[in-house]
């Protein structure tokens, strides 16, 4: 049976039946979940006090399933959009719900906005000059990653039972838009704008999922930014993912990693949100659901099938991988360095 990872997730709440655990290639080659559970959501803050403008607070939700013994490989989304998110129930729901289906503690934190005094205080801290202009999560997302991981790994499992389900040697790292900016800072992209040179790696993921990424001339990127990009890292984009979408090509081709796999999606219905795993602006495009789920689909298969492959180790789903080629259904083509 084919898995429907993304049908169960757009029509499933917190607490109904997933598929969920170590994944499997299906009959006819999909990749497949391997048994229904249940998944929940538990909502955690985690407050840094070491910005330069004050206390930074980080709500998150970590999606995880239940019925599942032992420690849980982890998963970290940083979601797109310039301004910020208070609430991390907005923080890419479907694919939370996806990733926990899937076996994974799915940990979704909300990058909050600014004040003006923040902001201000921000960009005389780092010297850029154009700060009416600058967007400031830019500079805040790397961090709130890196602080997240902290907090998690420094949270006292009777305080909070579920992290000592976390298995954080077991690490990925996962964005969408503005969001893959923070995943490839953490991967060892450096940024650079007028006054300010931002670099922000982190050792501990094992691989990186990077989604509608920001190309040369966004967010601090420019050529040779992404050279410094050396471990396992999925991108995926397509035609109509915004105004400039051959750009999102850039990181791929810029990355000194020897594992770099680009899924491109080649059809109307292929807007920047649909990689956010959201519908809208799809059926927008399309005026059929079914041609939205056909497209969406496969790219949920394929990001679980990475992460299984490159954070959990798993030697069929690097198999599987390999020999990815998707349907004409999907309209997707795959682009291997």
């Amino acid at each position: 049976m084919r898995a429907l990872l993304l049908a169960l997730a757009l029509a499933a709440g917190s607490a109904c039946a997933q598929p969920v655990g170590p994944a499997r290639l299906g009959p006819d080659a999909a990749y497949a979940p391997a048994t229904p559970h249940a998944v929940a959501h538990v909502d955690g803050l985690a407050v840094d006090s070491g910005r330069v403008y004050g206390a930074r607070p980080i709500p998150y939700r970590v999606y995880y399933p239940e019925g599942v013994d032992g420690q849980l490989p982890v998963v970290v989304w940083s979601h797109g959009g310039a301004p910020g998110k208070r609430d991390p129930a907005t923080s890419g729901p479907v694919w939370g719900r996806v990733l926990a289906g899937a076996g994974y503690a799915s940990v979704h934190p909300a990058h909050g906005p600014l004040t003006r005094a923040e902001r201000e205080a921000q960009c005389a801290a780092i010297g850029v000059t154009a700060c009416e202009t600058f967007k400031f999560n830019d500079w805040q997302r790397p961090r709130d990653l890196t602080f997240l991981l902290d907090h998690l790994a420094a949270l006292d499992p009777a305080a909070a039972p579920w992290a000592a389900r976390l298995d954080l040697s077991r690490l990925g790292v996962v964005g969408h838009s503005a969001g893959s900016g923070a995943t490839a800072t953490l991967a060892g992209a450096v940024r650079r704008w007028e006054g300010a040179t931002l670099r922000h790696a982190d050792d501990r993921p094992l691989a990186f999922g990077l989604l509608s990424p920001q190309g040369r001339g966004d967010g601090g990127f420019s050529e040779g930014s992404w050279a410094g990009i050396r471990r396992p890292v999925f991108f995926a984009s397509g035609s109509e993912d915004g105004p400039t979408p051959e750009a999102r090509l850039d990181p791929f081709r810029g990355v000194s990693s020897d594992v770099a796999v680009h899924y491109w999606v080649e059809h109307p219905g292929a807007q920047h949100t649909l990689f956010e795993l959201k519908e809208r602006a799809c059926l927008r495009a399309t005026r059929d659901q079914r041609v939205c789920r056909a497209l969406a689909e496969p790219l949920a298969q394929a990001v679980v099938g990475f992460l299984d492959a490159y954070v959990r180790g798993d030697a069929g789903a690097r198999v599987w991988l390999d020999a990815l080629e998707p349907s004409p259904t999907s309209a997707a083509t795959v682009l291997r360095r």
